[in-house]
């Protein structure tokens, strides 16, 4: 927290204050080490709240008082609604021996498709837009670490080495230089649908159940897809399998099956 450009130490924004001229302050809590706290407030002139997508909605919900019985901003109740966001669909490769890419140099991302995200389509699908990546496999399966381990340890977890290979010294080298300058991947950033039969299917809410260690309430996510950004997931994945074996010709390695963490759900059957 900020103000009158210096930091304050070690405190957290519990309220906005607004009377029937408006905001009038930001009540905050200072704690120490020892666990004791100060409940403190600050004035000024302007106030800029930028606490993200989260912690914004968050504040300004917890801001409950005579002027703002809904929340600070909320008369509409859109304060935390429509938490938009792309999901990702992502697909990776090996191009052909012989036709190296050089990935993991320069920027993340050297190109995109834009030309994809219109036509009668969007009827029943969501549109998306192909990142093409520059990363190797960096995002989609952790490498270059994943790939190394794999020939050092005689493991295929990446998919680069279904033989197997164990090496050391020069083959080891001489493998990681063929399989490192030739891995690639695409990104399918995916249109979403703010509700569903009238159903916020993204939004930020405050906990009626849990606090934070200062006693703040904690901010409640809701994340679903709307079943026509699914079957975006499911065409993306095919323009995916398309784009590598039959225009790149190249090997797809693409994790069709990956562990979900508890909780989550998969795209795909």
């Amino acid at each position: 927290m900020r103000l009158k450009n210096l930091s304050v130490h070690q405190s957290v924004a519990s309220k906005v204050q607004v009377d029937a001229s408006g905001v009038t302050g930001i009540e905050y809590i200072q704690y120490q080490n020892d666990g004791t706290r100060q409940n403190c407030a600050a004035q000024g002139k302007r106030y800029v709240i930028a606490a993200h997508a989260i912690e914004t909605p968050k504040l300004l919900l917890n801001s409950v008082g005579p002027h703002s019985p809904n929340g600070v901003g909320n008369s509409s109740g859109q304060v935390g609604q429509a938490l938009a966001d792309h999901p990702v669909y992502l697909a990776w490769g090996l191009i052909p021996e012989g036709k190296p890419l050089f990935p993991f140099r320069g920027s993340l991302s050297t190109s995109g498709i834009e030309d994809m995200r219109d036509g009668p389509f969007r009827s029943q699908r969501a549109a998306w837009h192909i990142e093409i990546g520059n990363e190797g496999w960096n995002w989609s399966a952790n490498d270059p670490y994943k790939t190394v381990c794999d020939f050092i340890d005689g493991t295929n977890n990446g998919g680069a080495n279904p033989k197997k290979l164990a090496l050391s010294g020069e083959a080891l080298v001489q493998a990681l230089n063929s399989v490192l300058t030739r891995q690639f991947r695409l990104g399918f950033l995916i249109e979403q649908v703010e509700k569903d039969l009238d159903n916020a299917l993204y939004r930020v809410e405050k906990s009626k159940a849990f606090t934070d260690g200062l006693g703040l309430p904690r901010p409640q996510i809701t994340y679903e897809l709307s079943d026509y950004t699914k079957e975006g997931f499911k065409q993306a994945r095919l323009a995916a399998t398309h784009i590598i074996t039959e225009l790149m010709g190249a090997t797809e390695l693409t994790d069709l099956s990956p562990e979900l963490s508890p909780g989550s759900q998969t795209v795909f059957e």
